[in-house]
């Protein structure tokens, strides 16, 4: 008989989940630097930093004085604090404030977007860039704009990160007028990319369908006949039996030209799939320890899997049979991407969506940008998420920068792989 999570379980006994027994100024500057790095390129006034932290003023102000030595954060001529742009690996990749962005000319107009969300995210889409150079826009009132431009094989591409402040419903409208605005300055852009981290939904007993941190996934509706490749839950509700009703929302790109390189290149070994590990060695090789992150692989020994079991209390369960020991290179997956901070709270709801509508991955909630670029008539894009976490990608930092450079790199591999732009270039 085929093993049961319940005798996957039963192997551990449950524990409380760990105290953070580190000194309070290391845990204040992780914490101060997730929050500025979130908010980025959005300033935060002291009080708003007291507020999302719940750390004492004095306790922030001392932290945040270390952190103005380590480069990593800097105060604003009104005193506002924002994430530092210090590329150290990079010197060559030039970082302009302005008042106002820049016309671009019609040759230099980027083709293709990539949107992220968390700020090593955007750092390993930089590094898969040549040419680049970041345009920062300040606000005292209202979002701030950070772009940068650069190339990627023949392709003009912009990035930016898309700010968040919490995970309020305002929140998620911020990000999608942040693609709204990105997209109508820059108006020639026929592909769009998101990408960076997700959560993987485990399955316990089933080794063949189980993902692992540092794998990738990509946006795509579920075999057979699947009419989605993103699906969003807007609510959920539970009746007396238990049995629950979802209202959902769900996506998928009119034109498939991303997907279908994807396809071409899992044809490939992964060694050689558009030269994606390639891309990954090299941008590790410049981005290790940069600006306070570390892009190298974590141990195997730190994917672990969790479970909650009420009573604020997790018990760690084995990973499947046959797929015990974390594979030495990341593995490219194709499945639908799910959405909605309300199903990713509880374990059981989670996953119970997951089976019910053939999720492999959830991120933040993206309904907001998917939305926008629906709503500008881009047809083609792509959904790329490197797995950070079994949850959404927000559950813990260890494995966001290396699960966010295997997400970059695919991406590059496919940007690379699209055709030549159809805007004339200055040296033809």
């Amino acid at each position: 008989m085929g093993e049961t999570i319940h005798d996957v379980a039963i192997r551990n006994t449950p524990m409380a989940k760990e105290e953070d027994s580190r000194p309070l100024e290391v845990v204040a500057e992780e914490k101060l630097q997730d929050i500025l790095e979130k908010a980025f390129p959005n300033a935060l006034q002291l009080e708003d930093l007291v507020r999302l932290s719940e750390l004492e003023a004095e306790l922030i102000e001392r932290v945040l004085e270390t952190m103005v030595v380590k480069g990593i954060v800097r105060q604003m001529g009104d005193g506002r604090w924002v994430r530092n742009i210090i590329h150290a690996s990079d010197l060559q990749h030039e970082i302009i404030e302005v008042k106002s962005m820049p016309s671009v000319t019609a040759n230099q107009q980027p083709t293709v977007a990539i949107l992220c969300l968390h700020y090593c995210e955007r750092l390993a889409i930089n590094a898969m860039m040549e040419n680049k150079v970041t345009f920062v826009r300040y606000q005292r009132e209202g979002e701030a704009n950070a772009y940068t431009l650069g190339t990627i094989g023949k392709h003009r591409v912009v990035c930016t990160k898309l700010p968040t402040i919490g995970r309020s419903r305002s929140a998620q409208i911020s990000s999608g007028n942040a693609t709204t605005r990105l997209l109508g300055s820059f108006q020639k852009v026929e592909h769009v990319l998101l990408v960076g981290c997700g959560g993987g939904v485990p399955h316990y007993t089933d080794s063949a369908r189980h993902v692992r941190l540092g794998d990738v996934i990509v946006s795509a509706p579920a075999p057979p006949n699947g009419d989605y490749a993103y699906i969003c839950c807007e609510r959920f509700t539970k009746s007396e039996s238990g049995a629950v009703e979802f209202v959902t929302k769900s996506w998928r790109p009119l034109d498939t030209t991303l997907l279908d390189i994807v396809e071409k290149l899992m044809a490939e070994s992964v060694d050689s799939a558009g030269g994606f590990l390639q891309y990954m060695d090299t941008a590790m090789r410049e981005l290790v320890h940069d600006e306070g992150l570390d892009f190298s692989r974590p141990p195997a020994d730190a994917d672990k899997l969790y479970m909650s079991v009420g009573d604020d209390s997790v018990v760690e369960l084995s990973h499947p049979e046959g797929n015990n020991e974390l594979a030495p290179l990341p593995t490219i997956r194709l499945g639908v991407i799910g959405g909605g901070k309300s199903v990713v709270k509880e374990d059981d709801v989670r996953l119970g969506f997951a089976a019910k509508y053939k999720v492999m991955a959830f991120d933040d909630e993206f309904d907001q940008v998917l939305e926008s670029i629906h709503g500008n008539r881009n047809d083609s894009y792509v959904i790329i998420r490197g797995i950070s976490d079994y949850r959404d990608g927000n559950a813990g930092r260890e494995w966001q920068p290396y699960a966010s450079l295997s997400a970059a790199a695919l991406m590059k591999a496919v940007i690379k792989a699209l055709p030549p732009p159809a805007i004339p270039d200055d040296d033809n």
